[in-house]
């Protein structure tokens, strides 16, 4: 989980992977806050997870590098925030590609949020 000033840079990230690596926990996803009522102020813009991502890309071992996911409402299913599936922004919002080609709009809360 990404969570706003606990975990939200690449060092941070990065360390816990590897320790996680060092006793045989694969780092699976990265998971986006969900907007819920009581978790507004954990969430990051969405671009702080595709940054931290991106930063572990050329610092790390592939295996500690999750995949960066969202949890799409009504039941959509997970999607990996990669340069595929994010097909635009709207406003607070991204519009996001699901699995099965579907076009969602996901709110993305704006730095410092």
């Amino acid at each position: 989980m990404l969570l706003a000033g606990i975990n939200d840079n690449a060092h941070v990230i990065k360390k816990l992977n590897q320790m996680l690596l060092k006793i045989m926990v694969r780092p699976y996803y990265l998971l986006h806050v969900k907007p819920v009522k009581g978790t507004h102020h954990f969430r990051t813009p969405i671009e702080t997870g595709m940054d931290i991502i991106k930063e572990l890309r050329g610092s790390t071992s592939g295996l500690a590098i999750p995949t960066f996911v969202v949890n799409a409402p009504g039941g959509l299913g997970k999607i990996a925030l990669n340069s595929e599936c994010v097909a635009g922004e709207a406003g607070n919002r991204v519009i996001l590609k699901t699995w099965e080609g579907k076009l969602i709009q996901y709110e993305n809360p704006g730095p410092g949020s």
